[in-house]
């Protein structure tokens, strides 16, 4: 049971980095933008909206 929300977070998490990722390339090519309640959503799912932000924020 444990290794189905290992597996479970990881891939949420993963998701969620791509998907934050590729709204900030579209911000920067002022092209459509990903949702913000998609947005909302992984990051209630994942938990890791600060995270992302952060993230996101210094790696591109």
């Amino acid at each position: 049971m444990h290794s189905f929300l290992y597996y479970y977070l990881i891939f949420i998490n993963c998701t969620a980095f791509v998907v934050y990722g590729a709204d900030k390339a579209f911000a920067k090519l002022h092209s459509w933008r990903v949702p913000e309640i998609v947005l909302l959503f992984l990051a209630a799912q994942a938990h890791l909206s600060p995270c992302s932000f952060s993230a996101i924020r210094h790696s591109i």
